[in-house]
């Protein structure tokens, strides 16, 4: 049985569909940035020997690949989104170790609470979860929710 490629717009609606309460836009809004911080200094914590490229810029890398490949029209603002929490997580990355990966753990851990808070109060479960097919295309698409969202506040 052969797939059909689905288009872009519906991936992104229905994602979307997944975020209708304000207050669980507002959560995901603040908590995706703040989630993908996280992760790139929990696997930048990582050692591995490969100079100056950690295993958070690898999985920046994959992103954008996506992005180049999947949502061009977001590839920009994806890249600028990245590029600022890279940076942050380059300033974080200058605490000592444990504390740094301890900030990490923290902010990873309540972000995500905040977020099953928010779909539990919506009355939906996460994207990622209630929906199998589309598991891989909601962890990308979270971040151009997010930039959408900013994007109709300004």
């Amino acid at each position: 049985m052969r797939r059909e490629l689905v288009s872009l717009d519906k991936i992104i609606s229905d994602y979307e569909s997944y975020h209708k309460d304000p207050l669980n836009i507002k959560i995901h809004i603040i908590c995706v940035p703040l989630i993908i911080l996280s992760v790139v200094g929990i696997l930048n914590a990582i050692p591995v020997a490969w100079g100056p490229v950690r295993i958070g810029h690898v999985v920046c890398f994959l992103y954008f690949s996506y992005y180049i490949f999947f949502a061009r029209p977001y590839l920009l603002s994806c890249f600028t989104l990245f590029a600022v929490l890279i940076a942050a997580d380059f300033l974080l990355a200058k605490l000592p170790s444990q504390l740094y990966l301890s900030i990490n753990i923290s902010i990873f851990v309540v972000c995500w609470i905040l977020q099953f808070w928010g779909h539990k109060k919506e009355g939906n479960k996460p994207a990622f979860i209630d929906n199998k097919e589309t598991a891989i295309h909601s962890t990308f698409m979270a971040p151009i929710m997010v930039i959408r969202h900013i994007k109709n506040l300004v």
